[in-house]
């Protein structure tokens, strides 16, 4: 004898399975043709900043391009202050540089970013007591903010 109380219909049991393959396929495919990355560096900038380090009363931030298009930091604003710098540092795809600023307790003295043979010198000085928080730009409108940074090791 048949109990049709239980169990899920043939037509419901259809229609889940078909999508759930039709989702696999769609991870797959994706999957395999890189369009989770493609979309994610879809303006071909891709910046990963680490930090910050302390060391030796400076703070370092490294900055790595692996986005497919070149890079630069045009300024640096520390609370509320512009640094800005007289000649920019490109980083290229696959490489990096290091962002360095420089603090004597009270004022950043100097910032700094190398990439490879090119240093990038930040003129300006900025308070350090306070919010203590500094805007890194990149090329195409993205900004990495830092609060209530410290500068001792």
């Amino acid at each position: 004898m048949y109990n049709r109380g239980r169990g899920l219909s043939q037509a419901i049991t259809t229609i889940i399975l078909t999508v759930i393959a039709i989702a696999l396929a769609l991870a797959v495919a994706m999957y395999v043709f890189n369009i989770v990355n493609t979309a994610s560096t879809k303006y071909g900038v891709r910046i990963i900043v680490n930090g910050p380090y302390y060391s030796n009363g400076s703070v370092v931030f490294t900055v790595v391009n692996t986005g497919r298009d070149v890079v630069e930091i045009p300024y640096i604003e520390i609370n509320n202050e512009l640094l800005s710098a007289g000649n920019r540092c490109l980083v290229m795809p696959g490489s990096y540089g290091v962002l360095t600023l420089i603090g004597n307790g009270t004022y950043i003295t100097s910032a700094r970013f190398v990439v490879n043979d090119c240093i990038e010198e930040f003129g300006g000085i900025a308070r350090l007591y306070g919010v203590n928080s500094i805007l890194i730009p990149i090329t195409n409108g993205q900004v990495f903010m830092y609060t209530q940074l410290q500068f001792n090791s």
